[in-house]
């Protein structure tokens, strides 16, 4: 089972509001997303950079995508539910599955 910390704990929040925070902030407040970061995410590191605030939910999700691709993380996103994850999480749980025929037969070939 996948486990997320939500973005409004210790491990995720700083001391003040700024930068990456300010971004959740508002895809949480204003936009209604869920949020969840995985334990391995060191968004410490994004958590004092600088940033524009939002304008709208797209600008929020472009600063939120720009900055954790910097310290080397994904944003997920499923509906209205938004997940930070390393890139090499990204690579091993994200990857689509192989569509079965309508037939039946799944055939793997090497």
């Amino acid at each position: 089972m996948n486990t997320v910390d939500p973005i409004f704990s210790d491990a995720a929040r700083g001391d003040g509001s700024s930068g990456v925070e300010s971004i959740l902030d508002y895809l949480h407040d204003a936009a209604g997303f869920a949020i969840g970061i995985k334990p391995n995410v060191p968004l410490e590191r994004a958590l004092g950079r600088g940033a524009l605030m939002p304008q709208n939910e797209e600008d929020a999700l472009g600063q939120l995508k720009e900055a954790v691709a910097e310290i080397g993380c994904t944003v997920v996103r499923r509906g209205q539910s938004l997940t930070i994850v390393t890139d090499q999480d990204a690579k091993k749980q994200f990857l689509p599955l192989p569509q079965v025929p309508s037939g039946g037969n799944l055939s793997i070939r090497s």
